[in-house]
């Protein structure tokens, strides 16, 4: 028997919507699929000196990102960094918003520091293609220096 202060509850089938909606408010969600980012026609557009965070999907078809940056002023030497510690990707530098005259590509393989020294116009736009070897979506950081 219960102490005289302790009363059970009266109805608890009226809780259960409660707390129906305090798990699902809980609930653990699965992060969606790394996607790729900018097109060939829609390049996404980097700063010179600023890292990006970005992203490409392993899903067929669309294993690249396309990028575009200006050269800085005065041109000369410039690195091109590419990290990412999950999956084989890669970069390729082209001259051209087509993405079809390359200049150079670097593939080093899954968790390096691909790092790159190139000599650009000052002025000029170039355009980097960042393609994903494997078949899942993944993160990197990337930085044109």
């Amino acid at each position: 028997m219960l102490p005289a202060r302790v009363r059970p509850l009266a109805r608890p089938a009226a809780l259960l919507p409660a707390l129906a909606l305090l798990l699902a408010a809980c609930a653990v969600t699965e992060s969606p699929p790394p996607t790729s980012e900018g097109s060939i026609g829609a390049p996404v557009l980097l700063t010179v000196g600023i890292t990006h965070a970005g992203s490409v999907s392993g899903a067929a078809g669309q294993t690249e990102s396309y990028y575009a940056f200006v050269a800085k002023a005065g041109g000369g030497v410039h690195t091109i960094s590419l990290f990412n510690n999950a999956q084989d990707v890669a970069w390729d530098l082209y001259d051209n918003a087509s993405f079809s005259t390359l200049l150079t590509a670097c593939d080093n393989g899954t968790g390096s520091v691909i790092c790159v020294t190139v000599f650009l116009i000052g002025g000029q736009p170039y355009y980097l293609k960042v393609r994903n070897k494997s078949s899942i979506g993944t993160l990197y950081y990337l930085t044109v220096d």
